[in-house]
């Protein structure tokens, strides 16, 4: 995107044409001029375009400062003329500038003559210097006849015939023009970066295979734009091509034959179609292209059906063809077997500001000062979604004065604006009732709530949740959530209220803390309220409700009262008594629960309990029928003394009982349980695994006394913190014991995570056949030497031990993780005669480890290293030697200005974020799997594109994965992440998935 403060150069034309008329006026210029005209290529050439009164040499100046490309015929008899030798002087000029891109022909002359003015071209100089012309200007003309004569061009003797050499110069000329112009009269803020992925998806270069290749994202996100700039970029490529758009209106409104008469009529340009059956229309399709090589966009499909009528097979084009999908459904995607697929992710906070600012008051400053932060609090709110940005500016920019804005912006802060929501209501009412209900609740309860929660509380939850992930709705996050985007959530609560306007106390689900504070406190609510999610801090005042509060708001399957952690006391007050709760509740969440024990009724539907920081002593006074319930959490329930009976909880899976200090043991029931482990966002989380048995440990040390009788065959314990903390001795006791392992010699697998731990014993040695060991976050300052001496001993952690300062032999290892060891110093010590069987080493934010260099060769088996976040300049020298290196890490090392001499071995090259990084030097011989080198700033365009050429000339290799780079040219941002389609990193519906914001 080019910068909005640059100032902008008019362009008048696409081409010049600079040639000398006697040798070429009839024949090559006349063919390429009628070419480029058919192409749609706006071509000066000085006989057609001026009048025959106007001047030309000052024409002929301006015509070749506003074009884009000049194309140079040079001929035998070029030089003889010194208006051609002006031209080319100047357009060489502008070249340096890089104001002009310069195509040159070499028509019947060799480059090396035009270079060095010898043959033909040596008869002109002489001339011109008998002429006396000025030294000066004949010195201009040699300089600008020997950068033109280096320059890559056509030459018509090594060309198959003049024809191609033409067709070959337009595609050349056309393919680059479509990346210069713009699409609309804005810049779009990211395009590029989509152009380029999706050229290397398109795989232009081979024409024996169709193609199809799917554009997918949620509502709005930009995916018609992408594909109209697509398809004015590489339409022209094709004999046939065709934008069908907006296929899901036409379809509602006239049906599949309409699409398929209108999608033959314009591809075979005249013809005309009616069919009688959809059937027809799609033999139709297969007999008339199946030998053409078309570009085609299919944009909004919303139904398989539409892709069946209208492309079903790749079959049904010629070799070569291109089809491009455009569609809020992976789904779809999947089923019709379309596996390349570019996903449009929103714009970042940068980028989002950028587009505001060029669509506000059209781009003009803004009335008065102060609109700065105006601007990016509205960018903001658009959370990234193009559309928003687009609907906002618009809107916006209506009002003139600050207090008006900022009057629409609290508005716009609680309803989006009205053409964005209607945009976004589509993907609402394509689903069928039971996805709709799920769309609702994920809206207004449950966005950025565990996926597999949400998906527990529904009847046929995975599929429903799965539903909203295939139509772009939702996302999983990394850790497991449910990310609905802002705006979306915005339109599903306003659909909310729309079913009952002006009538809270009627909604389907409450969710704004003053209405629900009025609802319950004048208790007016009903039966048709199926959730409440209430940030009881939000509310205006404390909360005292009746007992028969839920009595008439009897159909509530969601009870959600949360607060800050740090507020000891509820803001929501009961009267102790005959109070109950809902009879059919799923989820009961009710953070500083006030009371000792929970309403003794029936909880035989409820799924999850959390009732963090009660005052429970405990849950109920008799046995509960508990058939549903998955997870209960009482973190922070200090008074909490017992468990209840979880005899009947056949489908329980999470127990947290983190804080609970009063509590002693667990129930028995518990020990006929088998859990499912689950990933865990809490604190702490104590947990250990055996076959058909679980246990639990203490903070503060392993108790003989809790391990079964039979632990000598324990073969897994796993102790964890989910979080370091800095241990403060003076305010704990002790920190976690380890005092002997003599109990457990049968281990496999031992874990003691965050622990805090300060000394490992020496007899670890007894652990025999102990192959995995995980003391990641623990303050020893050293290891036991015998720990050296663990015959199975293949994979060791040490993350983030911050003591530690060195390490004993290891030379059985095979995997070690010394991610961030702060203070290691010492990586080994000195034994040239063992043998190491070092294959994966992370020493990533190890800046102290000393001598790092000579220690690497130590290790000539590695084929995984990683130093990121180090200090050196250079990467050390012996990586040189580790033949075996597939993947080397240098991610945030901020002061790396190099990177060369890797051995051929490396696939993987990792080093975003290298602030000083100016060189990476790889040769055509290494073959890069995967190269990241995005936030490197000092890279300059020569380096971007070397590692560009490299990385494309191993594209046909199947092993050939990704490239994340930023080319920055000046201020513009052209790209930032590239797949290749083949062999490929691929969701778990089998789609090519990379993503580029825009």
């Amino acid at each position: 995107m080019a910068s909005s403060s640059s100032p902008i150069r008019v362009i008048n034309y696409d081409v010049f044409l600079s040639f000398r008329g006697e040798d070429t006026r009839n024949n090559i210029v006349s063919y390429l001029y009628e070419a480029l005209s058919r192409e749609g290529i706006f071509t000066f050439r000085d006989d057609k375009r001026l009048q025959a009164s106007e001047k030309i040499s000052d024409q002929l100046v301006d015509a070749i400062k506003t074009s884009r490309f000049a194309v140079v015929v040079i001929s035998k008899n070029y030089a003889t003329s010194k208006w051609c030798l002006d031209e080319l002087q100047l357009i060489m000029e502008l070249q340096r500038k890089n104001q002009i891109r310069v195509v040159p022909i070499f028509d019947g002359v060799e480059p090396s003559d035009v270079r060095r003015q010898t043959g033909s071209f040596a008869a002109s100089f002489q001339r011109y210097e008998n002429l006396y012309t000025a030294p000066e200007m004949v010195s201009q003309w040699k300089r600008a006849l020997n950068q033109v004569g280096h320059m890559s061009g056509f030459h018509s003797r090594t060309s198959l015939n003049e024809a191609a050499m033409i067709s070959n110069i337009v595609r050349s000329v056309s393919s680059q023009l479509m990346k210069m112009r713009p699409t609309s009269g804005v810049d779009l803020v990211g395009m590029e970066a989509h152009m380029v992925k999706m050229h290397f998806l398109l795989n232009m270069e081979s024409e024996n295979e169709v193609l199809m290749i799917g554009i997918c994202g949620m509502g709005g996100v930009g995916k018609t734009t992408i594909a109209k700039c697509l398809y004015d970029r590489f339409s022209r490529q094709f004999s046939a091509h065709y934008f069908t758009e907006d296929i899901k209106k036409n379809y509602k409104d006239k049906g599949l034959s309409y699409l398929q008469e209108r999608f033959l009529c314009s591809i075979l340009r005249g013809q005309h179609f009616s069919f009688r059956s959809d059937e027809e229309g799609s033999l139709e399709i297969q007999a008339r292209l199946r030998h053409q090589k078309v570009f085609v966009v299919l944009d909004g499909v919303d139904e398989a059906k539409q892709m069946h009528a209208l492309a079903k097979e790749t079959s049904w084009f010629g070799p070569g063809s291109r089809i491009i999908i455009t569609t809020r459904d992976w789904g779809l995607l999947n089923s019709c077997g379309v596996n390349i697929v570019h996903e449009v992710k929103c714009l970042d906070d940068k980028d989002s500001l950028q587009v505001f600012e060029k669509l506000a008051f059209g781009g003009r400053p803004p009335p008065s000062d102060g609109f700065e932060q105006l601007y990016i609090r509205a960018s903001r709110l658009a959370h990234g979604l193009p559309s928003a940005l687009v609907a906002y500016a618009s809107y916006l920019s209506e009002n003139k004065t600050i207090n008006m804005w900022e009057a629409e912006l609290r508005k716009l802060e609680r309803r989006s604006h009205k053409n964005v929501e209607k945009i976004l209501r589509y993907s609402y009412s394509d689903l069928d009732d039971q996805d709709k209900a799920a769309f609702l609740l994920v809206a207004c309860l449950f966005n950025r709530y565990p996926f597999s929660h949400v998906a527990s509380f529904l009847d046929d939850g995975l599929p429903r949740i799965n539903h909203l992930i295939n139509k772009s709705i939702i996302s999983i996050s990394a850790d497991g959530c449910i990310n609905m985007h802002f705006l979306v959530v915005q339109t599903g609560r306003a659909i909310v209220r729309q079913d009952s306007p002006n009538r809270p106390f009627r909604q389907r689900f409450l969710w704004d803390p003053a209405e629900i504070y009025d609802i319950l406190e004048h208790n007016i609510g009903t039966d048709e309220t199926e959730g409440v999610t209430l940030h009881m801090c939000e509310m205006p005042d404390t909360l005292r409700v009746s007992n028969e509060v839920f009595n008439v708001m009897k159909n509530i399957k969601f009870l959600k009262f949360f607060q800050h952690l740090g507020d000891a006391e509820s803001n929501v007050q009961l009267r102790q008594g005959a109070f109950n709760f809902p009879p059919y509740l799923r989820l009961l969440h009710w953070d500083a629960y006030p009371f000792k024990t929970l309403p003794s009724i029936q909880y035989r539907h409820l799924v999850e309990l959390d009732l963090r920081y009660s005052n429970l002593e405990r849950l109920w006074d008799k046995t509960m029928n508990l058939s549903n319930l998955r997870r209960l959490d009482v973190t922070g329930s200090k008074n909490l003394i017992e468990l209840p009976d979880f005899s009947s909880a056949m489908n329980f899976e999470e127990l947290i009982v983190k804080g609970c200090i009063k509590l002693r043991q667990m129930p028995e029931s518990l020990e006929h349980i088998s859990f499912s482990p689950k990933k865990q966002n809490h604190d702490e989380m104590v947990m250990t695994e055996q076959t058909h048995r679980n246990m639990v440990m203490t903070e503060h040390g392993i108790q003989t006394s809790t391990l079964p009788s039979d632990s000598c065959s324990l073969q897994s314990l796993n102790i964890k913190n989910f979080r370091y903390k800095e241990f403060r001795y003076k305010e704990m006791n002790a920190a976690f014991r380890c005092n002997s392992f003599e109990l457990i010699r049968s281990l496999t697998e031992l874990k003691l995570v965050n622990l805090n731990i300060q000394n490992i014993p020496g007899n670890i040695d007894c652990l025999v056949t102990l192959e995995t060991l995980d003391l990641s976050g623990n303050d020893f300052a050293y290891l036991p030497t015998s720990i050296g001496q663990l015959p199975k001993l293949k994979y060791l952690s040490l993350r983030n031990c911050r003591k530690i300062t060195s390490l004993p032999h290891l030379t059985q290892v095979e995997t070690l993780i010394l991610s961030d060891c702060v203070n290691l110093r010492w990586l080994l010590f000195e034994d040239r005669q063992a043998t190491n069987w070092l294959l994966e080493l992370s020493l990533d934010n190890c800046k102290k480890v000393q001598t790092l260099s000579g220690k690497l060769s130590h290790f000539p088996r590695l084929t995984y290293l990683d130093l990121s976040k180090h200090d050196f300049e250079t990467i050390p020298a012996s990586i040189r030697e580790l033949s075996s290196l597939g993947t080397l890490c240098l991610n945030k090392c901020k002061k790396l200005i190099s990177v060369e001499e890797l051995p051929l071995s490396i696939k993987h090259l990792y080093a975003h974020g290298c602030d000083s990084l100016e060189n990476v030097s790889l040769s055509p011989n290494h073959s890069i799997k995967h190269l990241d080198l995005l936030h490197c700033p000092r890279l300059n365009r020569q380096e971007h594109e070397h590692l560009m050429n490299l990385f494309l000339s191993n594209r046909d290799s199947k092993e050939v994965s990704s490239l994340q780079i930023d080319l920055v040219y000046g201020d513009v941002f052209a790209y930032r992440k590239l797949e290749c389609p083949a062999d490929l990193i691929t969701n778990s519906q089998g789609h090519v998935r990379g993503s580029a914001n825009f």
